[in-house]
């Protein structure tokens, strides 16, 4: 209940305030609905790929000029997985050596 010393004005400040709160929440989770979908399109994608397709990226970018310099993090952004599958790949390598 609005108190007789204020005014209209500050009724519909208050309502503006609570659509502006509304609305940011409303951002929020519109942003985290983005982000997630985002997401799952990506793993979408990455599960679409064979393990045998997964494996002959990393060997590429590994075989490739100053692949061996690369940390297994940059490799595997490079090649599009899992810093552990480049990790794995790289010790199946030194064992065959």
């Amino acid at each position: 209940m609005v108190s007789p010393d204020k005014g209209v004005n500050d009724k519909t400040w208050m309502l503006d305030k609570y659509t502006s709160a509304t609305d940011v929440c409303i951002h929020a989770k519109i942003q985290t609905i983005a982000s997630e979908a985002t997401r799952n399109h990506i793993a979408a994608e990455e599960k679409a790929m064979t393990n045998a397709q997964k494996r002959k990226r990393v060997e590429s970018v590994l075989d490739g000029p100053g692949g061996d310099r690369l940390s297994n993090r940059q490799a595997a952004a490079l090649a599009g997985v899992s810093h552990h599958l480049v990790h794995l790949v790289r010790q199946e390598r030194a064992m065959q050596k």
